[in-house]
């Protein structure tokens, strides 16, 4: 009589991932790393068709991975498919706020990475914090630059603040001497002065103090009788004269 030999073929036609047979398969390759989407919070279904409908597979779930033991109709030859899936890690590198000295800038947008920022006259730099969109993101603030790096350990962004320092406009001066004294009748918003030279006497020396130290003063001499100062503070400018009236 005729023995029947059991087949020892313990193969898979394919396995499918919510349907769709997953890249790369191979009946004879056993091992598959698959990475899902960011966001995935649910493992995909798995299935499998046996190439061998004799054969007997049993599918097991642990965590992230899927093992699939294929038994031949012998019930000695196996094979082993493991499915392996990992989550894809974030890619935002964007940042959700960026504040100054704690006051959060009204101009941000996440996907604008260069700003000018004019500052008052006199401010001092502010300090920089910003909070990252993903919190996953990490950030380092160097000096006027946040570097933001993704989750992946891959994308990253850099914001850079360029900090420009108002000029001052106060071109007022704060005083105007002769010879080492303040004339008469000064005040920062006189513009007019009147001095008179005894016959005889030497003109007398002029001299002023800013009102500012980023004030820049140049002087214009009409003649022997009138003195013009010029001040200029950013793009502000005063006229100060001083006239002298000589005696006979």
């Amino acid at each position: 009589y005729f023995t029947y030999l059991k087949s020892s073929y313990a193969y898979l036609e394919g396995i499918y991932q919510d349907g769709v047979l997953i890249e790369g398969f191979q009946p004879d390759s056993f091992d598959y790393h698959i990475i899902l989407p960011y966001g995935t919070t649910q493992m995909p279904e798995v299935d499998y068709i046996l190439t061998d409908i004799k054969s007997k597979a049993t599918k097991t779930a642990n965590g992230n991975v899927v093992t699939i033991v294929v038994t031949a109709e012998n019930g000695v030859a196996s094979n082993t498919y493991t499915l392996t899936f990992t989550i894809a890690k974030s890619t935002n590198a964007y940042l959700k706020s960026i504040a100054l000295d704690g006051v959060d800038m009204t101009n941000f947008y996440a996907d604008q990475l260069n700003y000018d920022v004019l500052l008052p006259y006199g401010s001092s730099i502010p300090t920089i914090t910003a909070v990252p969109a993903d919190t996953a993101a990490t950030m380092v603030i160097n000096g006027n630059q946040i570097i933001v790096t993704a989750e992946d350990g891959m994308t990253s962004n850099t914001y850079t603040l360029t900090f420009t320092i108002a000029k001052s406009t106060n071109a007022y001066l704060k005083s105007l001497l002769l010879d080492g004294t303040e004339i008469d009748g000064f005040a920062a918003d006189k513009f007019n002065y009147q001095d008179t030279v005894p016959y005889g006497a030497t003109m007398p020396i002029v001299t002023w103090v800013v009102g500012d130290e980023q004030q820049q003063v140049d002087t214009t001499w009409n003649g022997d009788t009138q003195l013009t100062l010029t001040v200029t503070a950013g793009e502000m400018t005063q006229t100060v004269y001083v006239n002298f009236n000589y005696l006979p």
